[in-house]
């Protein structure tokens, strides 16, 4: 999370879509006003320097700046980086089939490179109607599918928003 006078952002990067050969891979941030609550895309024009913005997050979102796409194989050792120039979102392709990889997306990469979302993970509290610190991280690890011409069982489950960390939403997390 991070505050300025006017509002907080959070920010946060998500595995987008899977093959045996590439990851899509996506970041961008959530808008909260000064009082905590969520600013929809079409009002993120009201908040003080971020005059110009009219989408946080999808396909068609303006650019945060440039970055760098960093994927690691499961020793640590980097596979490959790619700079992301006026995109919320990159294919990293060329990967090995059933194979485990980690990634981090690196903000301002010409400067003083900071990793996008990294920290502890927010939830908002009804209750309260503020933001709290969780203990959970970004977990940003993946497993490319087996190869086309294998022949194996796969388990998966899709899921698509998530919604806003209420109690239900929380359990249902857990279980999958």
């Amino acid at each position: 999370m991070r505050e300025f006078p006017d509002h907080y952002e959070e920010e946060y990067v998500y595995l987008a879509d899977l093959t045996d050969t590439a990851a899509l891979i996506s970041w961008g941030k959530f808008f909260f006003a000064s009082t905590m609550e969520l600013v929809p895309d079409k009002k993120l024009h009201l908040l003080d320097g971020q005059h110009g913005r009219h989408t946080s997050i999808g396909a068609n979102c303006e650019a945060y700046g440039d970055v760098d796409v960093e994927v690691r194989d499961a020793a640590g050792a980097v596979v490959q980086t790619l700079r992301v120039v006026n995109d919320t979102f990159t294919w990293v392709t060329g990967l090995t089939p059933d194979t485990e990889y980690t990634y981090r997306v690196i903000a301002d990469p010409t400067g003083a490179r900071r990793v996008w979302a990294d920290g502890h993970l927010w939830s908002y509290d009804p209750r309260i109607k503020e933001l709290v610190e969780t203990t959970r991280t970004y977990t940003c690890r993946f497993r490319t599918f087996p190869a086309l011409t294998a022949s194996e069982s796969l388990t998966f489950a899709v899921m698509g928003d998530t919604g806003t960390g209420t109690a239900e939403q929380t359990r249902l997390g857990a279980a999958l």
